[in-house]
Order: C-alpha cells, then sequence, then structure tokens
C-alpha cells in the first residue's frame, strides 16, 4: 500500500461500538494505542465478503479516498490519521469520530437540533461551503462527487456549538475527471 507512513497495526487497534455503515464498509469507535487526541473512529471496508470481480473496484475507491484524503488539511475536512489493512479481510481507514453522527442522523433521531436553529442551519452551510470552497481551491479543482448529507459528519466539540465536516472521498476526482491523487 502506497501510504506506509500513515500504517496503523491493527493490534494497536480497540475496536468499539459499530457507529454506522453502508454497503461495504462500517464504521466502528475505536481506541488507538498512543493516541491522545480527538475521538477516532475506523471506516472499516470489508473487502473478504466481496466477489473477486467486486473487490478491484472496492479497494480501488478505498485507495481514492486515502490519496485524496492524506493530501487535506481542513477544519471542515474529515482527518485521516492512519490506514489498517488485514489482507483479504478488510482496509480500514481512522479518521475523526463524529460525536454527532452524519447530518442525516442528526435530521433522521433529532431534526429539531437541526430546523428549529437558523444558526445553526447557517454555521452548517458555512462549513460545508468552506470545505468545497478548499477542495475547489486546487489546480486542477477536486470534486467531491458524492455530497449528500450522510456524508456530512457532526461535531460537538464545545457544549451546544455543533460544526459539519466533509467526510467518504471515495468517489472523489479532479476537474478532469482523473481519480485525485492519481497526477
Amino acid at each position: 500500500f502506497e501510504a506506509d507512513e500513515l500504517k496503523v497495526e491493527w493490534s494497536h487497534i480497540t475496536e468499539g461500538a459499530v457507529l454506522g455503515g453502508g454497503a461495504f464498509a462500517q464504521v466502528h469507535a475505536i481506541d488507538l494505542r498512543g493516541h491522545a487526541g480527538p475521538a477516532l473512529a475506523l471506516k472499516k471496508t470489508d473487502v473478504g465478503q466481496v466477489l473477486p470481480n467486486q473487490r478491484a473496484s472496492l479497494l480501488s475507491s478505498v485507495r481514492r479516498e486515502v490519496r485524496t484524503l492524506r493530501r487535506l488539511n481542513h477544519e471542515c475536512v474529515i482527518t485521516l490519521y492512519g490506514v489498517v489493512s488485514v489482507p483479504g479481510r478488510f482496509m480500514g481507514l481512522v479518521m475523526d469520530r463524529a460525536d454527532r453522527g452524519s447530518l442525516r442522523e442528526v435530521l433522521d433521531d433529532d431534526p429539531s437540533v437541526v430546523t428549529s436553529e437558523l444558526s445553526v442551519q447557517m454555521r452548517f452551510a458555512a462549513d460545508i461551503a468552506s470545505a468545497l470552497a478548499y477542495l475547489h481551491s486546487f489546480s486542477p479543482p477536486k470534486l467531491h462527487h458524492d455530497l449528500k448529507s450522510a456524508n456530512v459528519l457532526i461535531f460537538e466539540r464545545e457544549p451546544g456549538v455543533l460544526r459539519a465536516k466533509l467526510s467518504d472521498f471515495g468517489l472523489s476526482k479532479d476537474l478532469h475527471g482523473t481519480s485525485v491523487g492519481a497526477t
């Protein structure tokens, strides 16, 4: 794997509760030995349970996400702390853990958190716009290609102050249609 400086040993991770997931990936709360920073999550993409013809595409998407995230540094974009791989089983991305989950989950579980407060709506809109402006400031611009409420994570780092971060860069490309980081 090309991101050796990001390699995390599986034995250094203590896996916790499942926080969410999709068709091929689950997100788990984790503890990482030696990490004293913010709470972490592991986006664990299961490559062992997919058909061989799907495996290459799935691994390509994970690698694209790693190539993209390792080049990004913005307060409104999820931070990649490391990559863990157990060949034949899964690849995982160690990232920020969103204390409130995704915007989709917040809207499904307690919509009034967002809908009753114009200031929260404006802060989320500003955070998302800031993340997109940052992506588009690159030459060539980076395009997310999967902007939706499930890919906007919500953080509460201060009591009562919610912030949004853009996540899930598996479909990202640059403006010319090539995978981000491929050039």
